[in-house]
């Protein structure tokens, strides 16, 4: 009983850590696409990827997935993200 008190834990301690990355992504994102006059999306995020998607050398990183609903190329420099409100540009692209 115990053990199963424990799994649901962790389990919620993992939905939790997923939520709290996701909304640092997304503030994150939020603040550099906010002065921006291209639009680019966030269409799918992986966060805690232990065996979902592999990468060419079979490590498995968390990923996101940016989309740009426009004809024209749009121009990352500059921009990033981050989970750390201290270091904004935490990932460069």
């Amino acid at each position: 009983m115990a053990e199963m008190g424990m799994l649901l834990s962790i389990t919620a301690m993992k939905r939790a850590l997923c939520r709290s990355i996701l909304t640092a992504l997304l503030l994150g994102f939020s603040a550099s696409v906010a002065g921006a006059a291209d639009t680019v999306l966030i269409t799918e995020f992986m966060a805690a990827n232990k065996s979902t998607l592999a990468d060419e050398d079979g490590v498995h990183p968390d990923w996101i997935e940016l989309f740009n609903p426009g004809n024209a190329p749009v121009n990352l420099d500059g921009w990033s993200l981050t989970d750390d409100p201290v270091r904004l540009a935490k990932f460069r692209a």
